[in-house]
């Protein structure tokens, strides 16, 4: 009985000294690497705030970006190429007005983004707005009662043309206003003769003419696009005008055109 309370007093013992050991080691080992991280921390911030020159400084590895951008060598677009693309512009026209259908031609270049000039050709019909064309029945021909003459009339005009909103509209949507002054030749062809006899027997009158109008340019202007616009024509005849219908002369063979031109870069 007696040496069994002595082992189990010296197991007690041995027990309690390895366990105090244990733990000792266990409380170094924790301490020891909590001191190594803050002190790392500590000569982290240390280099961070004194540059790679501090002492305790630990020197910094340069690591590549993984991010590459590239650059062209050339510009994709440059102002060169954007104004030169599209810098001469010409096209064909339908002219629509009380007097009927025309046709007309125009040469564009462009001067700068907003401004550029035009040499426009139209060539229209006139005649009095009550003028009704009836059939023969003995005949069958058309005729329109008192016609006297066949007239047209083909302005030549320069002009400018102004863009307008470009810094807050799109490339495919360009408003623009026009002006335009040049002669303006008015053919007058007897009504009673044969169609070609009466155009090689015509006579021709050569008058002033401008205009004002507002349109705009749909679609790219590097390819073929189009352009709407509304001009009105000032072209005074002078004297007591020429007779289409008789005793109903014409003094101003201007009005108001609806032009749709379809247009093509060079």
């Amino acid at each position: 009985m007696a040496y069994t309370l002595l082992l189990k007093n010296i197991t007690s013992m041995f027990l309690t000294k390895v366990c105090c050991q244990l733990n000792k080691k266990v409380f170094l080992i924790v301490s020891m690497l909590c001191l190594s991280m803050f002190g790392g921390l500590f000569l982290e911030v240390q280099a961070q705030d004194t540059g790679n020159n501090h002492p305790f400084a630990i020197p910094r590895i340069g690591i590549p970006d993984t991010m590459m951008v590239f650059s062209p060598s050339k510009p994709l677009f440059s102002d060169t190429m954007s104004s030169t693309l599209y810098s001469h512009i010409w096209g064909v026209e339908l002219l629509f007005s009380d007097n009927g259908f025309g046709t007309g031609f125009v040469y564009q270049k462009l001067i700068s983004k907003k401004v550029s000039g035009f040499i426009h050709l139209g060539v229209s019909g006139a005649r009095n707005t009550d003028e009704i064309e009836y059939i023969d029945p003995y005949t069958g021909y058309p005729f329109i009662p008192g016609k006297v003459n066949r007239l047209f009339c083909a302005p030549l005009t320069v002009g400018i043309q102004y863009r307008l909103f470009s810094n807050s509209l799109s490339e495919s949507f360009r408003p623009f206003l026009s002006c335009g002054i040049g002669p303006a030749l008015i053919v007058q062809a007897k009504y009673d003769d044969p169609y070609f006899t009466s155009i090689s027997n015509a006579t021709l009158h050569g008058r002033p003419a401008g205009f004002l109008g507002f349109g705009a340019g749909i679609g790219n202007q590097a390819r073929s696009m189009l352009s709407i616009q509304g001009r009105y024509y000032y072209i005074p005849f002078g004297d007591k005008g020429l007779e289409s219908i008789k005793d109903i002369p014409i003094t101003d063979f201007g009005g108001f055109f609806i032009s749709l031109q379809l247009l093509f870069s060079k």
